[in-house]
C-alpha cells in the first residue's frame, strides 16, 4: 500500500474517477489547508488581479468557498483589483458564519479591503496568513476575532498611496482623501494591536515606504495572535 497526494478540492490525480469529493470528506485542518495550496490545475479559479476573463469581462477574484452544511471556509488568494469585493461580498451575505478565511494576499485596492472588512466582521473567528498578508489585505485578516499566521509567512504595511490625474484641485482632493485613509487605518491598527500611535504612524511613515514583519515580528507587535501549526499533507491510502 502507497500513499499518494491528490487534489483536495476533487480527488483529481487519483487512478479512478469515482473518487469522493472534499465535501464528502472531513474538512479537518489538513484538508482545507492542502485545499488552499494545492487545489490542481482543472480548477480555473476567477482571479483578484488584473486578468481578464476569457468572455472579455473585467477581472473577477481569486477566491473559493468551501461549504458543507454549517460550515464554511473563505480562501482568498491574489491581489485586490478594483470591483473584486462585489462577488464575495454577495456570497459572505447568505452566510451566518465562517469558520475560517484563509488568506494569502500582497494586498490591492483600499476600497475593497474596506468593502471586505464590513462583510466579514463579526463572521469570521480566525484568519490564517500563509505566505504574504500586506498593505490593504490587513484590513481584511483584522476583520476576524484571532489572525493565525504560518511561521514562514510576512505581515507588512505602508503609507496610504494612489493616483490621480487631473489639475490642482484633484490632486488637493486626492490628497485629502489619502490622509483621510490614513487616520482611519491608524485608528484601527491601534486598536488591533495596542501599539502607542507615534509607533503606528512610523509605520505609515510616508518617508520610510513599505515595513514588512516577520511571523515573530508580526506575534511581537501584536498584527498577528499567534502561529499555526501547519498540518500534515492531505494524502490517499490507494492499494
Amino acid at each position: 500500500m502507497s500513499a499518494r497526494r491528490n487534489c483536495p478540492l476533487c480527488g483529481h490525480h487519483l487512478p479512478d474517477d469515482s473518487a469522493p469529493s472534499i465535501l464528502e470528506k472531513p474538512l479537518t485542518d489538513s484538508v482545507k489547508y492542502m485545499a488552499f495550496l494545492n487545489f490542481c490545475k482543472r480548477h480555473d479559479l476567477p482571479r483578484l488581479g488584473r486578468q481578464e476573463t476569457g468572455d472579455g469581462e473585467g477581472p473577477r477574484p481569486g477566491y473559493f468557498f468551501l461549504k458543507v452544511p454549517g460550515h464554511a471556509d473563505l480562501f482568498l488568494k491574489d491581489s485586490l483589483a478594483f470591483g473584486s469585493a462585489a462577488e464575495i461580498v454577495n456570497e459572505l451575505a447568505t452566510i451566518a458564519k465562517l469558520d475560517g478565511l484563509y488568506l494569502n494576499s500582497s494586498g490591492g485596492a483600499l476600497v475593497e479591503a474596506w468593502k471586505l472588512y464590513a462583510a466579514l466582521k463579526g463572521k469570521t473567528p480566525v484568519a490564517i496568513v500563509h505566505s504574504c498578508c500586506a498593505s490593504s489585505a490587513l484590513l481584511v485578516a483584522f476583520a476576524a476575532d484571532k489572525i493565525l499566521i504560518d511561521p514562514q509567512a510576512q505581515m507588512g504595511c505602508h503609507p496610504v498611496c494612489g493616483a490621480v490625474m487631473g489639475n490642482s484641485l484633484d490632486l488637493r482632493k486626492t490628497a485629502l482623501q489619502l490622509d483621510l485613509a490614513t487616520e482611519q487605518l491608524v485608528e484601527i491598527i491601534k486598536a488591533r494591536t495596542g501599539q502607542p500611535e507615534s509607533v503606528v504612524r512610523d509605520w505609515l511613515n510616508p518617508e520610510k515606504g513599505f515595513r514588512f514583519f516577520s511571523a515573530q515580528e508580526a506575534v511581537n507587535v501584536g498584527l498577528a495572535d499567534g502561529f499555526f501549526e501547519l498540518p500534515p499533507p492531505a494524502v490517499i491510502a490507494e492499494k
